[in-house]
C-alpha cells in the first residue's frame, strides 16, 4: 500500500503523464492495488481454512481417541458399572480440557508471535553465563 502511495506522488511530483491519457498512471496503479489487495485477500482465506482443517483434525483424533477408551473400558474384566461410569466421565473432562488449554495456546502464541514480530522487534535472548 505504501509503494503504491509512494508511486502516487511520485507521479503527481514530477508531472509524469501519458500523451493520450493524463489519468492512464493512475489506472495503473488502481489496477496494482487492487491486485495486491486481492493477492493478501486470498493469502489470508487460504491460511484460514488450512489452520480451521488441522483443528478439525485435532478434534477428529480426541473423538478417536474417547470411542476408543470406552471400548477398551467396556471390554474389560470388571463389572463394576460405577467405576467404568467414572472412568468415562474423568476421560470425557480431560479430552475437554485438552482441546481447550490447545485452543488457548494456539490463540496465545498467535497474539505473542505477532506483537513481538510486527511490534517491538525480534527479542533478545539473556546472555547465558
Amino acid at each position: 500500500m505504501l509503494a503504491v502511495v509512494v508511486l502516487t506522488i511520485l507521479c503527481l511530483k514530477f508531472e509524469f503523464y501519458f500523451e493520450e491519457s493524463p489519468f492512464a498512471a493512475f489506472t495503473i496503479i488502481g489496477t496494482l492495488n487492487s491486485l495486491i489487495t486481492v493477492f493478501r485477500t486470498s493469502q489470508a482465506y487460504q491460511r484460514y481454512w488450512e489452520a480451521r482443517s488441522q483443528l478439525g483434525l485435532l478434534m477428529a483424533g480426541l473423538v478417536d481417541t474417547a470411542s476408543c477408551a470406552t471400548t477398551l473400558l467396556d471390554s474389560g474384566a470388571s463389572q463394576d458399572g460405577e467405576w467404568r461410569a467414572s472412568c468415562k466421565a474423568e476421560l470425557a473432562r480431560l479430552l475437554r480440557l485438552y482441546m481447550r488449554e490447545a485452543t488457548q495456546f494456539l490463540r496465545t502464541s498467535s497474539a505473542e508471535t505477532k506483537v513481538r514480530s510486527f511490534y517491538l522487534g525480534t527479542p533478545r535472548q539473556p546472555a547465558r553465563g
